[in-house]
C-alpha cells in the first residue's frame, strides 16, 4: 500500500488471499478486527490488523514446529504460545506507552 505507510504483506497466493479473507470475515463478526485495529493504531505499528491476526498465529505453529533435537514437546509448546502472545503484548504495551504519553501533562511556566 503506497503512502500509507502500512507494511504490505499482501499474499502472493490465493490460497494465502483466500485465508487471510476468511479471517477478516471471523474477525470482523466476532468484534477482534476492530479491537485489534484501534491497539494496532494506538502503537503506531503499520501493519492491517486482519493481516496481524492471520500472520502470528501462523508463526507461533511454525516456530513451535521448528523444534531442535532433544527439545520435547513440551517445550515446543512453550516456545509456541510465547510466540503467540509476545505480538499480542508488545502491542498492547505500545498502545498502553503511547496512551501515557498523549496524556502526560506538561508544566507550565
Amino acid at each position: 500500500m503506497q503512502g500509507s505507510g502500512m507494511v504490505d504483506l499482501a499474499p502472493d497466493t490465493k490460497v494465502v488471499a483466500h485465508a487471510l479473507e476468511l479471517t477478516r470475515d471471523f474477525a470482523t463478526r466476532t468484534g477482534l478486527l476492530a479491537k485489534t485495529e484501534l491497539l494496532l493504531e494506538q502503537a503506531d505499528v503499520p501493519i492491517r490488523p486482519a493481516e496481524f491476526l492471520f500472520y502470528v498465529p501462523i508463526f507461533a505453529v511454525v516456530i513451535g514446529s521448528c523444534r531442535r533435537r532433544g527439545i520435547s514437546w513440551l517445550t515446543g509448546g512453550v516456545v509456541a504460545i510465547a510466540a503467540a502472545v509476545a505480538p499480542f503484548a508488545f502491542v498492547r504495551s505500545s498502545a498502553s506507552a503511547a496512551s501515557r504519553r498523549s496524556t502526560t501533562s506538561f508544566p507550565t511556566r
